[in-house]
């Protein structure tokens, strides 16, 4: 059931199942017209969507639609897990994508569960675009009147507006009509979204549901459990398979294997994007710091990427999200654990298995591809998976000791949150030798519920007027020293001593360990120029003035600079318009060591496009400098740039912008209102 057999000719393909982890049982079979952001049809049906019978008014009452907005898949896999308890009280309900947003079919709703992430500063995710438009601009008084609803908001307290679009729409939804049933969930993703969104689930959520369709206070039916008591079997994980893999020799044997039923596009938010980025080639790769060392994780390097006739384009320093690869040895790893290590070239087709519930399921990316790429690029093979996936896993277990432990740790949030803290960070390749070394698993079931690699936005620091088709961007290697005095090693002893760690299997960790972030690592050290990227544009609240006699002030920190570095390419372009002031505070270590753009920089203070350059290096003096205390330094000509109406924009570390914010406010300046009024513009990240 789960691998076909391959002859001995080799002429026979292996038919794998394959379906995106995320996959939900409500998603619509006919293909949906995919809308850019800010664009299209707001009311009536989505293009091409084929319009869902009518139901009676008592069914409508009895019905919940679960939406969600989501940019990388967490919020549609917690519309999935929502659905899940809603079938086991007995509960009829649907998920829809916000992307088909329908005004006219959802004010009709009666019961509706929001389950919305926040995109960059307070922004709605790229398929949620159309929904809080209409929200805002359109939606007509009292038109949600008779609906209850609940909403769970997905965000990041690393940026400053965060869980906008959750509060949004519960503020919204009051105001049209709507009534609240159920309190609105915070989900931080800076901490343990998983645990916020169980603890949401798990406080009420099926029984306030339950009583809203039913219009009493009633004991709903018994609902199955939560993930972290239940485990499922191995059937139960073949049944979310809707496709069949087949693997093939050679390219072409792959491309003559076609199913009219299986469409491109991707079934899942991210899968939708592997199917829809744009596939550049590296044109450079340049290290920016004087003074590197990658043993250290000291690299910073500025990456061209070429997108001559993709067709793609972009606005100067709009964000650049970037999908990364797993190295090598990584993928090797899997490989022999998988026993697939032979079949690594072998190019994939796909065709619908026997448990699609739909006429027309999706391919989890384009295809041809062979399996080495998949596992390479598709699969997010670094970080700890999710407590649904690890509980998939846990059905193919073969010893009873190791399953009956697994378990007990899926049951015990805290132990499990622990193996996911910054200062420990379990990867899943130590959880893999640790947790699952009698793991009998087929890759095709691997390939299903392993969670899919998410891409990482990066502010782009070339200038579109210079290069229109070449985006540039500036990483920096992010690499860290984990559990550098052995307290988090004495812990996962004491976990193995209470029987949640497998006999033996604090000993496999080895006694220095460290972090390496997989897209940083990967774009500083193994990206070469020819190299392919997959890489999708998306909108930044950085933009420059259309009046070029406006002042404008810079302050940056480290790779903050990019978006700077952007604007400075683009005012040399114009330097006979730019007439305005133009201010750049930067902060690095070391003038010698780590100052970016070094050499463009000290260019456009010699051309005169740079009228002031203020650095901050902080590692040259006895007492840190930093760039708040340069500004502060400057205090009269920021307050005359802002009399002047000039603009402020700021882009790095949280703390750095929060310091920003102290200074300008010392000044005598209403930071809010300026921000309110575009003139504060911020990019900032944890």
């Amino acid at each position: 059931r789960l691998l076909g057999m391959v002859d001995k000719m080799d002429k026979t393909v292996v038919k794998l199942g394959l379906a995106a982890a995320v996959t939900t049982a409500a998603c619509v079979a006919a293909a949906v017209l995919l809308r850019s952001r800010g664009k299209g049809p707001v009311k009536g049906k989505a293009p091409g969507k084929v319009a869902a019978a009518p139901l009676s008014a008592e069914e409508e009452a009895k019905k919940v639609y679960i939406y969600f907005g989501s940019q990388t898949g967490t919020a549609e896999q917690f519309s999935s897990d929502i659905k899940d308890d809603c079938d086991a009280a007995g509960i009829a309900a649907e998920i829809i994508d916000l992307e088909e947003f329908d005004e006219e079919r959802f004010c009709t709703h009666k019961n509706v569960i929001m389950v919305v992430a926040t995109y960059g500063e307070g922004e709605p995710t790229d398929n949620a675009v159309q929904f809080s438009r209409w929200l805002k601009e359109d939606a007509e008084q009292g038109c949600l009147a008779g609906m209850k609803f609940t909403v769970m908001g997905l965000g990041n307290t690393q940026y400053a507006l965060f869980n906008a679009m959750g509060v949004l729409c519960e503020e919204k939804f009051q105001a049209l009509g709507a009534e609240i049933f159920y309190p609105r969930g915070v989900g931080n993703d800076a901490e343990d979204i998983e645990q916020d969104f169980q603890d949401w689930r798990d406080g009420g959520l099926m029984e306030k549901l339950q009583a809203a369709v039913s219009g009493n206070n009633g004991a709903p039916p018994p609902r199955k459990s939560s993930i972290s008591a239940e485990v499922p079997t191995p059937d139960d994980v073949l049944k979310k398979l809707s496709l069949e893999i087949s693997l093939h020799p050679t390219e072409k044997e792959a491309r003559m294997a076609v199913d009219a039923s299986v469409h491109d596009g991707g079934a899942s938010t991210l899968e939708k994007f592997f199917c829809s980025a744009t596939r550049a080639k590296v044109a450079k790769v340049y290290q920016l710091r004087q003074q590197a060392n990658l043993p250290q994780g000291l690299s910073t390097v500025h990456v061209d990427l070429d997108c001559t006739g993709t067709g793609l384009t972009y606005q100067t320093a709009d964000n650049a999200n970037i999908l990364p690869e797993n190295p090598p040895e990584l993928v090797q790893w899997f490989a022999e654990k998988l026993g697939v290590v032979e079949q690594l070239g072998s190019y994939m087709s796909f065709k619908k298995g026997p448990h699609a519930s739909s006429i027309v399921v999706k391919k989890p990316w384009r295809a041809p591809c062979t399996l080495e790429e998949a596992l390479r690029r598709y699969l997010d093979l670094s970080l700890l998976p999710p407590k649904r996936t690890l509980a998939d896993l846990c059905a193919f277990l073969t010893s009873e000791n190791e399953h009956s432990t697994l378990l007990a740790l899926l049951r015990d949030d805290a132990a499990l949150k622990a193996l996911r803290a910054p200062e420990f960070a379990l990867s899943f390749r130590e959880f893999w030798d640790i947790f699952l070394s009698s793991i009998k698993i087929d890759v095709s079931v691997f390939l299903q519920i392993c969670l899919r690699q998410t891409a990482r936005p990066y502010t782009i620091s070339s200038s579109a007027q210079e290069h229109p088709s070449v985006v540039g961007v500036t990483v920096s290697m992010v690499r860290s020293p984990l559990d550098k005095e052995g307290s988090w090693l004495e812990k996962f002893k004491a976990m193995e001593a209470g029987g949640l760690v497998p006999p033996g299997g604090a000993a496999k960790l080895e006694a220095s360990r460290k972090y390496d972030g997989i897209t940083s690592t990967w774009l500083s050290t193994r990206l070469q120029e020819g190299d392919e990227v997959l890489v999708k544009i998306a909108a930044s609240s950085f933009r420059l003035p259309k009046d070029a006699t406006k002042p404008v002030a810079m302050v940056a920190a480290g790779t903050g600079i990019a978006p700077m570095r952007a604007f400075l390419r683009e005012f040399s372009l114009e330097k006979q318009q730019q007439v305005g002031k133009k201010m750049l505070f930067f902060g690095c270590q070391h003038k010698e060591r780590d100052f970016l753009y070094k050499d463009e920089i000290q260019e456009t203070l010699d051309n005169g496009v740079l009228t002031a350059f203020i650095p901050a290096f902080s590692r040259m003096q006895e007492k840190k400098v930093y760039v708040q205390h340069k500004l502060k330094e400057h205090g009269d000509e920021v307050k005359q740039l802002f009399a002047d109406n000039g603009v402020l924009y700021i882009c790095g570390a949280n703390a750095m912008g929060n310091d920003v914010y102290a200074v300008l406010r010392e000044l005598g300046l209403d930071v809010d209102k300026l921000k309110k009024d575009k003139r504060i513009i911020e990019e900032l990240w944890g």
